[in-house]
Order: structure tokens, then sequence, then C-alpha cells
């Protein structure tokens, strides 16, 4: 079965030159032999075994198809050469090329061509040309093309599921979280918080890997340029070096597992940290969201202060709901007895001359009248 990835660097009509003329079986060198001796176009010497013939004509006169023909001679002129082994891809390109060349300079035909040929067994791959080529490229290209659309079907769903996931987590914050924290103050106590801690580790080689930072072979002090910044800035006074050197610190701790980012107390120190390696260029936005890569991500990314400050709004907005529903509540509780006087009325007045056919309008007028007076003299009491 010939793939795609068989023909992937050839034209293609080189494609078809050489696989289209692979044969089911090796040609065997004696019947090869017997084939042209009757086909009358080459022959031993009775005397000398020399070839002669017209293929031996043409071979001396050299080229291209000389230089072929001469090859074929010299293969069938082995004492030990058993077969043409057209059945892979060297030999059958070379007698493909002969055939031609023989068959356009008139010296075989057609027919000894394709009679040729079945003392292989005929070509392994009939039928393969050019449209067939050309059709394996199409289904390659739609194989990618399908893939490709997968791919970004995945990605889409990845990053929908992500969306959902951020979203889900800064649900988690309500406003009793950030009650107490003016905007800013809430942020950083929650930006930082990672969905797990990071392992200190894995911490330390990447650290290395991104050649921030790594311990001498020798001492095992640490050496790098955040490890230059911290002696700097602390120096100064400067709380980034401070807060360096708390991580540095905690990293020099033999029993140290990890950094533990999943809480409030490192979540926000963490927070403070990367947003301030990257105010100096210590590190990049990259580096940044690596480094909370190591502890699963930020548990509420995308925070800030416009979606605490919405937090807020959600809330006040609530609690004018809540009272604008009291006021509805105390409203319903004040009317609720005009419509059990206006019900007991009825029963009263009404109902009872709903199935007497007898009555005149005046009695109906005198009841509707009745049921009124006593409604009005009911004394009204004030909503507060």
């Amino acid at each position: 079965m010939i793939t795609y990835a068989d023909i992937e660097n050839l034209t293609n009509e080189e494609a078809v030159a050489l696989y289209g003329h692979l044969t089911i079986n090796n040609i065997d060198c004696g019947e090869l032999e017997n084939w042209l001796d009757n086909a009358g176009l080459a022959s031993r010497n009775p005397i000398s075994s020399a070839w002669q013939g017209p293929l031996v004509d043409v071979m001396a006169q050299g080229g291209p198809l000389g230089d072929g023909l001469g090859k074929l001679f010299s293969h069938l002129n082995k004492p030990r050469s058993i077969s043409v082994d057209t059945s892979v891809l060297e030999w059958a390109y070379m007698m493909h090329q002969l055939l031609a060349g023989l068959q356009q300079a008139s010296v075989i035909t057609s027919d000894q061509a394709a009679g040729l040929v079945l003392l292989g067994g005929g070509y392994k791959h009939a039928g393969f040309n050019a449209a067939y080529v050309q059709s394996l490229r199409d289904a390659h290209a739609a194989e990618i093309a399908a893939e490709e659309a997968r791919a970004a079907a995945e990605a889409a769903s990845e990053e929908a599921r992500a969306t959902a996931e951020a979203e889900r987590s800064l649900s988690e914050l309500t406003f009793a979280s950030i009650e107490s924290l003016t905007n800013s103050e809430a942020v950083a106590k929650y930006a930082g918080i990672t969905f797990s801690s990071i392992d200190c580790g894995a911490l330390e080689n990447w650290l290395d890997e991104e050649g921030l930072a790594i311990r001498n072979p020798v001492t095992s002090a640490w050496q790098g340029p955040v490890v230059d910044l911290m002696v700097s800035d602390s120096a100064a006074g400067g709380a980034l070096g401070a807060g360096l050197e708390a991580l540095f610190s905690h990293l020099n701790k033999p029993r140290s597992v990890s950094v533990d980012t999943n809480t409030a107390e490192w979540g926000k120190f963490f927070y403070q940290l990367v947003i301030g390696l990257q105010l100096v260029s210590a590190i990049t936005s990259d580096q940044a969201a690596a480094l909370y890569s190591l502890a699963g991500g930020a548990r509420y990314p995308g925070l800030d202060e416009a979606y605490i400050q919405s937090i807020r709004d959600n809330e006040g907005a609530r609690l004018v709901a809540m009272e604008l529903e009291a006021e509805a509540e105390v409203a319903r509780q004040a009317y609720a007895p005009k419509i059990e006087r206006y019900q007991t009325l009825y029963h009263q007045h009404i109902t009872p001359l709903m199935n007497n056919t007898s009555l005149s309008d005046s009695d109906w007028v005198a009841a509707l009248q009745a049921m009124s007076d006593e409604f009005a003299v009911v004394v009204e009491t004030p909503v507060e």
C-alpha cells in the first residue's frame, strides 16, 4: 500500500515513475534470457557466449539508453545472478526507463514491453497514475484540515472551560470576604492565591532553568540576577528585597516542602512579589504566568479592582431590592384586611342572591348598598 509519506517529496510524475512500475515478482534471469532470444532482441553467441542482436547494437551506441542496457546485460552475465529485482524501487525504475527509451527508439513494441513486464507477474500497482497520486495528496490535505479543525474545536472548548472555571472561581468571592477591605487591598489579598502550593524543588529547578537563581555548586549559596536584586534592594530597605529574602530563607530550610501560595498569607505575599519583580523587569509576564502554573494557576484569575467593585455594586443592588420588597410586604399586609372585609361582606350580602331568580333589581341595589355601608363604617387603620 502506497501512502502519502511515500510520495510526499515527489512530484506526481516522479511518484508514478518510481512506484507505478514495481512488478509483483522479480524477473527470473533465465526466463528473461529466453524471452530476449525468442523475441529476437538479444541472444548469446553459440561459441563465445557473447551477447549479440538489436539490443546489443543499441547498447554499443552509448548514451543513457546504452548505459541502462549495459547495466542489465552486465547483471545477466554474472553467473550467480538469479533475478532482476523489478519488485524493488531501484530496478523497477531502471526497467521502466529502459522500456520507455527502447519504445521511443522503436527498438521494441508496446506489446513486447508489456510481455517483458509479465515476466515479473505484471505491475504490482496497476492503474497507479498521476490522478491517484493527487488523490493521496488531497486525502492527506483533508486529514490535516480535519485535524486542524479538531484542534481548533478542542482549543475553543478548553478556552470555554477555562473561562467557566475562572467565572466559577471568581463567584466564590462574596461581599463578606471583601467588605472590610478597600478594592486594592482585596485584590492584593486574593489575586495571588493559587489552586495548590508550589513544590520547593520544582521552584528551585525553575529558577535555575530560567537563569534567575542557582545554588553555587561548592558552597550551595544562592547566586544569580534575582539574588543580586535581593541584596541591592534589601540594602536600600526595599520591600521587594525583603520579600525575596523571605522566599529564599524559606527555600534554604532543609525541611521546607512547599511554598503555600494556596493560603491567604502566602498568596498575598506571592502576588506582591511577582508584581514587584515584573515592575523592575526582573521577570517577564510569561515567566510570571509560568510561576503561577507551578501552583496550578491562580484560583481567582483575572481578579482586579473593577471586579471587586462589581461585588460591592451587586451587594448594594441586593440591599435596595430587599428594602423595596420589605416595603411592598408592609403594604400588602396593610391592605390584606380590606380584601378580607370585602370577601366577608360579599358572602354575607351578595352570595345569597345568586340562586334567587325572583329578586328584582331593587333587591340587588339594596344588597349592594348595605354591603357598601358596612364596608365604609370600618375605621381605617393608617399604614405606618
